[in-house]
Protein backbone atom coordinates (compact mmCIF):
# COMPACT_ATOMS: atom_id res chain seq x y z
CA UNK A 1 0.00 0.00 0.00
CA UNK A 2 3.15 2.48 0.79
CA UNK A 3 4.83 1.46 -2.18
CA UNK A 4 1.68 1.82 -4.51
CA UNK A 5 1.02 5.61 -2.81
CA UNK A 6 4.63 6.38 -3.33
CA UNK A 7 4.73 5.16 -6.88
CA UNK A 8 1.71 7.40 -7.46
CA UNK A 9 3.20 10.68 -5.62
CA UNK A 10 6.25 9.74 -8.04
CA UNK A 11 4.11 10.12 -11.25
CA UNK A 12 2.05 13.48 -10.21
CA UNK A 13 5.82 14.80 -8.90
CA UNK A 14 7.16 14.08 -12.69
CA UNK A 15 4.19 15.50 -14.10
CA UNK A 16 4.16 18.50 -13.00
CA UNK A 17 8.17 18.62 -13.93
CA UNK A 18 7.66 17.83 -17.72
CA UNK A 19 4.73 19.78 -17.57
CA UNK A 20 6.30 23.15 -16.33
CA UNK A 21 9.30 22.27 -18.42
CA UNK A 22 7.57 21.90 -21.57
CA UNK A 23 6.36 25.40 -20.28
CA UNK A 24 9.10 27.39 -19.20
CA UNK A 25 10.95 25.65 -22.90
CA UNK A 26 8.12 27.22 -24.69
CA UNK A 27 8.08 30.52 -23.39
CA UNK A 28 11.47 30.77 -23.17
CA UNK A 29 12.02 30.29 -27.07
CA UNK A 30 9.21 32.48 -27.92
CA UNK A 31 10.40 35.50 -25.43
CA UNK A 32 13.74 35.07 -27.36
CA UNK A 33 12.83 34.83 -30.53
CA UNK A 34 10.94 38.21 -29.77
CA UNK A 35 13.46 40.41 -28.61
CA UNK A 36 16.45 39.15 -29.31
CA UNK A 37 17.60 37.37 -26.60
CA UNK A 38 17.01 34.06 -24.76
CA UNK A 39 16.89 30.33 -25.81
CA UNK A 40 16.03 29.00 -29.22
CA UNK A 41 16.87 25.46 -30.40
CA UNK A 42 18.34 25.58 -33.86
CA UNK A 43 18.99 27.73 -36.72
CA UNK A 44 21.33 30.45 -37.23
CA UNK A 45 20.13 34.17 -36.59
CA UNK A 46 20.08 37.68 -37.95
CA UNK A 47 18.99 40.30 -35.38
CA UNK A 48 17.01 42.94 -37.04
CA UNK A 49 17.45 46.25 -35.18
CA UNK A 50 14.51 48.59 -36.44
CA UNK A 51 15.09 52.56 -36.30
CA UNK A 52 11.86 54.41 -37.22
CA UNK A 53 10.25 57.90 -36.64
CA UNK A 54 12.34 61.06 -34.94
CA UNK A 55 15.30 60.12 -32.62
CA UNK A 56 14.61 61.01 -29.53
CA UNK A 57 15.99 58.77 -27.39
CA UNK A 58 18.73 56.32 -28.05
CA UNK A 59 18.26 53.53 -24.78
CA UNK A 60 16.14 50.81 -25.93
CA UNK A 61 18.28 50.90 -30.07
CA UNK A 62 21.74 50.73 -27.56
CA UNK A 63 20.42 48.38 -25.26
CA UNK A 64 19.33 45.95 -28.32
CA UNK A 65 22.57 46.63 -30.69
CA UNK A 66 24.79 45.60 -26.87
CA UNK A 67 22.43 42.96 -26.98
CA UNK A 68 22.94 41.48 -30.08
CA UNK A 69 26.48 41.82 -30.68
CA UNK A 70 27.69 39.80 -27.45
CA UNK A 71 25.28 36.88 -28.33
CA UNK A 72 27.16 34.13 -30.46
CA UNK A 73 23.94 32.72 -31.88
CA UNK A 74 23.41 36.12 -33.72
CA UNK A 75 26.09 36.06 -36.29
CA UNK A 76 24.66 39.69 -38.47
CA UNK A 77 22.62 42.60 -37.81
CA UNK A 78 20.27 44.74 -40.13
CA UNK A 79 19.41 48.27 -39.02
CA UNK A 80 15.88 48.60 -40.99
CA UNK A 81 15.96 52.19 -40.87
CA UNK A 82 12.89 54.67 -41.88
CA UNK A 83 13.75 57.24 -40.03
CA UNK A 84 13.89 61.20 -41.21
CA UNK A 85 16.53 62.15 -38.60
CA UNK A 86 16.18 63.62 -34.63
CA UNK A 87 18.09 64.98 -31.44
CA UNK A 88 21.86 64.99 -32.16
CA UNK A 89 22.83 63.40 -28.92
CA UNK A 90 21.02 59.94 -29.00
CA UNK A 91 22.16 59.45 -32.66
CA UNK A 92 25.82 59.78 -31.58
CA UNK A 93 24.96 56.86 -29.34
CA UNK A 94 23.63 55.13 -31.55
CA UNK A 95 26.19 55.94 -34.11
CA UNK A 96 28.88 54.61 -31.56
CA UNK A 97 27.14 51.41 -30.54
CA UNK A 98 26.44 50.40 -34.17
CA UNK A 99 30.04 50.91 -34.22
CA UNK A 100 31.12 48.75 -31.16
CA UNK A 101 28.60 45.82 -33.21
CA UNK A 102 30.59 45.84 -36.30
CA UNK A 103 33.56 45.80 -34.89
CA UNK A 104 32.62 42.23 -33.67
CA UNK A 105 30.14 40.97 -36.43
CA UNK A 106 28.40 41.82 -40.25
CA UNK A 107 26.34 45.21 -39.63
CA UNK A 108 23.81 45.78 -42.78
CA UNK A 109 22.23 48.93 -42.96
CA UNK A 110 18.77 48.78 -44.94
CA UNK A 111 17.03 51.62 -45.47
CA UNK A 112 13.28 52.13 -46.32
CA UNK A 113 11.70 55.10 -47.76
CA UNK A 114 13.98 57.38 -45.79
CA UNK A 115 17.37 57.42 -43.84
CA UNK A 116 18.29 61.07 -43.80
CA UNK A 117 20.24 63.37 -41.61
CA UNK A 118 20.25 61.57 -38.05
CA UNK A 119 18.79 58.54 -39.61
CA UNK A 120 22.00 58.47 -42.03
CA UNK A 121 24.18 59.15 -39.08
CA UNK A 122 23.63 55.67 -37.01
CA UNK A 123 24.48 54.26 -40.31
CA UNK A 124 27.51 55.29 -41.40
CA UNK A 125 29.66 53.27 -39.05
CA UNK A 126 27.90 49.91 -40.62
CA UNK A 127 29.80 47.81 -42.44
CA UNK A 128 27.59 47.68 -45.26
CA UNK A 129 24.76 50.33 -46.21
CA UNK A 130 21.70 48.86 -48.54
CA UNK A 131 19.02 51.43 -49.96
CA UNK A 132 16.46 51.14 -52.55
CA UNK A 133 17.33 53.43 -56.03
CA UNK A 134 14.53 55.65 -54.18
CA UNK A 135 15.48 56.06 -50.68
CA UNK A 136 15.81 59.35 -49.49
CA UNK A 137 18.99 59.75 -47.50
CA UNK A 138 22.02 62.00 -46.72
CA UNK A 139 20.80 65.70 -45.16
CA UNK A 140 24.04 65.15 -43.47
CA UNK A 141 23.27 68.48 -41.67
CA UNK A 142 21.95 70.46 -38.15
CA UNK A 143 19.04 72.19 -37.44
CA UNK A 144 18.81 74.85 -34.55
CA UNK A 145 15.34 76.05 -34.14
CA UNK A 146 14.58 78.17 -31.21
CA UNK A 147 10.99 79.19 -30.05
CA UNK A 148 9.80 82.65 -29.45
CA UNK A 149 6.54 83.04 -27.52
CA UNK A 150 7.20 86.67 -26.84
CA UNK A 151 4.82 88.45 -28.89
CA UNK A 152 1.72 85.93 -28.28
CA UNK A 153 2.17 86.45 -24.22
CA UNK A 154 2.34 90.57 -25.72
CA UNK A 155 -0.98 90.33 -27.13
CA UNK A 156 -2.37 88.85 -24.17
CA UNK A 157 -1.17 90.86 -21.44
CA UNK A 158 1.69 88.78 -19.93
CA UNK A 159 5.13 90.28 -19.04
CA UNK A 160 7.63 87.73 -17.55
CA UNK A 161 10.75 89.30 -15.92
CA UNK A 162 13.79 87.10 -16.11
CA UNK A 163 16.55 87.31 -13.85
CA UNK A 164 20.10 85.15 -14.90
CA UNK A 165 23.40 84.54 -13.21
CA UNK A 166 25.29 85.41 -16.19
CA UNK A 167 25.12 87.23 -19.33
CA UNK A 168 24.53 83.95 -21.34
CA UNK A 169 22.21 82.13 -19.12
CA UNK A 170 18.89 83.17 -20.64
CA UNK A 171 20.54 82.30 -24.54
CA UNK A 172 18.03 80.68 -26.64
CA UNK A 173 15.02 81.37 -24.00
CA UNK A 174 11.50 81.48 -25.94
CA UNK A 175 10.43 85.11 -23.51
CA UNK A 176 12.89 87.22 -24.36
CA UNK A 177 11.74 89.57 -27.26
CA UNK A 178 15.04 89.80 -29.15
CA UNK A 179 17.76 88.01 -29.27
CA UNK A 180 21.62 89.75 -29.13
CA UNK A 181 23.94 89.73 -32.06
CA UNK A 182 26.66 87.94 -30.15
CA UNK A 183 23.87 85.72 -28.54
CA UNK A 184 23.26 84.71 -31.93
CA UNK A 185 26.66 84.22 -32.30
CA UNK A 186 27.18 81.94 -29.54
CA UNK A 187 24.18 79.57 -31.15
CA UNK A 188 26.07 79.78 -34.47
CA UNK A 189 29.44 78.54 -32.89
CA UNK A 190 27.32 75.36 -31.67
CA UNK A 191 25.99 74.85 -34.58
CA UNK A 192 29.10 74.86 -36.80
CA UNK A 193 30.32 72.29 -33.60
CA UNK A 194 27.94 70.03 -33.95
CA UNK A 195 27.70 69.69 -37.97
CA UNK A 196 31.59 69.41 -37.35
CA UNK A 197 30.67 66.23 -35.11
CA UNK A 198 28.56 64.48 -37.68
CA UNK A 199 30.94 65.24 -41.01
CA UNK A 200 34.04 63.72 -38.90
CA UNK A 201 31.69 60.79 -37.47
CA UNK A 202 30.49 60.15 -41.49
CA UNK A 203 33.99 60.14 -42.79
CA UNK A 204 35.42 58.18 -40.07
CA UNK A 205 32.16 55.74 -40.12
CA UNK A 206 32.58 55.34 -43.76
CA UNK A 207 36.31 54.66 -44.06
CA UNK A 208 36.48 51.15 -43.71
CA UNK A 209 33.74 50.07 -45.70
CA UNK A 210 35.14 52.03 -49.35
CA UNK A 211 38.47 51.15 -48.33
CA UNK A 212 37.61 47.54 -48.49
CA UNK A 213 34.94 47.57 -51.19
CA UNK A 214 35.78 50.98 -53.09
CA UNK A 215 40.07 51.41 -52.43
CA UNK A 216 41.06 53.02 -55.55
CA UNK A 217 37.93 55.60 -55.27
CA UNK A 218 37.98 55.52 -51.78
CA UNK A 219 41.36 56.68 -51.58
CA UNK A 220 41.13 59.47 -53.95
CA UNK A 221 38.14 60.83 -53.01
CA UNK A 222 37.17 59.69 -49.82
CA UNK A 223 38.10 63.00 -47.57
CA UNK A 224 37.77 65.27 -45.58
CA UNK A 225 37.35 68.45 -48.04
CA UNK A 226 34.72 65.99 -49.83
CA UNK A 227 32.49 64.87 -47.22
CA UNK A 228 32.52 68.74 -46.43
CA UNK A 229 30.91 69.21 -50.26
CA UNK A 230 28.42 66.79 -49.36
CA UNK A 231 27.10 67.96 -45.61
CA UNK A 232 25.42 71.09 -47.39
CA UNK A 233 21.94 69.27 -45.64
CA UNK A 234 21.40 68.37 -49.60
CA UNK A 235 18.75 65.11 -49.83
CA UNK A 236 19.88 62.49 -52.01
CA UNK A 237 18.44 59.55 -53.86
CA UNK A 238 19.79 55.99 -53.22
CA UNK A 239 21.33 56.01 -56.44
CA UNK A 240 22.46 59.06 -56.26
CA UNK A 241 24.22 58.58 -52.69
CA UNK A 242 25.43 55.33 -54.42
CA UNK A 243 27.50 57.28 -56.88
CA UNK A 244 28.51 59.55 -54.00
CA UNK A 245 30.01 56.71 -51.91
CA UNK A 246 27.56 57.72 -49.23
CA UNK A 247 25.80 53.83 -50.00
CA UNK A 248 27.34 50.87 -51.05
CA UNK A 249 24.96 49.12 -52.61
CA UNK A 250 21.02 49.20 -54.32
CA UNK A 251 18.45 46.80 -52.80
CA UNK A 252 15.69 46.21 -50.13
CA UNK A 253 15.77 44.46 -47.18
CA UNK A 254 15.92 41.10 -48.66
CA UNK A 255 19.22 42.29 -50.69
CA UNK A 256 20.20 43.85 -46.95
CA UNK A 257 19.37 39.98 -45.89
CA UNK A 258 21.60 38.60 -48.91
CA UNK A 259 24.69 41.02 -48.08
CA UNK A 260 24.37 40.21 -43.96
CA UNK A 261 24.75 36.45 -44.83
CA UNK A 262 27.55 36.72 -47.05
CA UNK A 263 29.25 38.43 -44.91
CA UNK A 264 28.74 36.39 -41.88
CA UNK A 265 29.52 33.48 -43.97
CA UNK A 266 25.95 32.03 -43.64
CA UNK A 267 24.52 28.80 -45.59
CA UNK A 268 21.05 28.06 -46.27
CA UNK A 269 18.48 29.88 -44.11
CA UNK A 270 19.01 32.40 -41.46
CA UNK A 271 15.87 33.22 -38.89
CA UNK A 272 15.39 37.18 -38.52
CA UNK A 273 14.77 37.78 -34.77
CA UNK A 274 13.20 41.00 -34.44
CA UNK A 275 12.80 42.98 -31.18
CA UNK A 276 9.39 42.58 -28.64
CA UNK A 277 7.26 45.64 -28.31
CA UNK A 278 8.24 47.50 -25.42
CA UNK A 279 6.20 46.36 -22.19
CA UNK A 280 4.14 49.05 -21.02
CA UNK A 281 1.68 49.13 -18.31
CA UNK A 282 -2.19 49.46 -18.22
CA UNK A 283 -1.94 53.33 -16.47
CA UNK A 284 0.96 54.38 -19.17
CA UNK A 285 -0.92 52.74 -22.36
CA UNK A 286 -4.27 54.30 -21.37
CA UNK A 287 -2.39 57.88 -20.56
CA UNK A 288 -0.28 57.68 -23.26
CA UNK A 289 -2.92 57.73 -25.67
CA UNK A 290 -4.74 60.22 -24.01
CA UNK A 291 -2.02 62.96 -23.82
CA UNK A 292 0.34 61.63 -26.63
CA UNK A 293 -1.26 63.08 -29.57
CA UNK A 294 -1.90 66.28 -27.66
CA UNK A 295 1.72 66.63 -25.96
CA UNK A 296 3.79 65.89 -29.79
CA UNK A 297 1.39 69.06 -31.40
CA UNK A 298 2.92 71.36 -28.79
CA UNK A 299 6.04 72.96 -29.82
CA UNK A 300 9.22 72.98 -28.02
CA UNK A 301 10.06 75.46 -25.50
CA UNK A 302 13.52 77.47 -25.88
CA UNK A 303 16.21 76.14 -28.03
CA UNK A 304 15.92 72.60 -29.94
CA UNK A 305 19.35 71.17 -31.42
CA UNK A 306 18.07 68.31 -33.67
CA UNK A 307 20.13 66.60 -37.02
CA UNK A 308 17.00 65.91 -38.60
CA UNK A 309 15.22 66.58 -42.63
CA UNK A 310 12.26 68.93 -42.49
CA UNK A 311 10.84 68.68 -46.05
CA UNK A 312 8.80 72.72 -46.99
CA UNK A 313 10.49 74.09 -43.56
Amino acid sequence: MAQSKARIIGIIALTVIVVFGVIGAVAVGLWGGRDGGGFVLGGTRIGVVPIGGVIVTSRRTVKLLDRYRRDASIKAIILRINSTGGAVAPSQEIYHAVKRAAAKKPVVASFGSVAASGGYYVASPATRIVANPSSLTGSIGVILMVTNYFEALKNLGVKINIFTSGKFKALGSPFIEKMKPEEKKKLEAILVSVHRQFRRDVLAGRRATLMAARPKWAKKNWTAAYVKTLATGEVFTGEQARAKGLVDELGGLRQAILVAKRLAKIKGRARLVYPRPEDRSLFSTLFGRLFGGVTKKLPPSGASLQSVWLPGR
